[in-house]
């Protein structure tokens, strides 16, 4: 059995065809290379899927449902499927700075007993 990523990352994806390249980019292409991404297209008809479904990285996972089930209960079936003990959430019109993971982590490990970090530049990360 393989050990699992350090971080999953979530996004959901509905007709998110011009913002998702960046957003994907973002995350797949960071210095954090320790995680899954978790992507659940919720019956996207733009394209998004095609796009995702090309994209050549193990640790992409994509899900798709079979109806819309709106964000929220799509971003609890991708919750369910993250397998790493850390999850960020990424909007598929987001991007994510290049440090954030790799920070987030290190904030949660420095205190312990956090359950959520939000990561605001120039700010405290808890």
């Amino acid at each position: 059995m393989a050990t699992p990523p350090r971080l999953s990352v979530l996004m959901s994806v509905y007709n998110g065809g011009p913002y998702l390249a960046e957003a994907v980019t973002s995350v797949l292409s960071g210095p954090f290379a320790d995680l899954e991404f978790v992507v659940v297209d919720n019956c996207s008809t733009d394209g998004s899927v095609a796009y995702l479904a090309g994209i050549d990285d193990p640790r992409l996972r994509l899900i798709r449902n079979a109806e819309n089930l709106g964000q929220t209960r799509a971003l609890n079936v991708g919750l369910r499927a993250c397998t790493a003990p850390l999850v960020a959430r990424l909007d598929a019109d987001d991007v994510s700075l290049p440090d954030r993971f790799a920070a987030q982590a290190e904030a949660l490990d420095a205190a312990g007993d956090l359950e959520r970090v939000q990561f605001i530049p120039g700010h405290n990360l808890y």
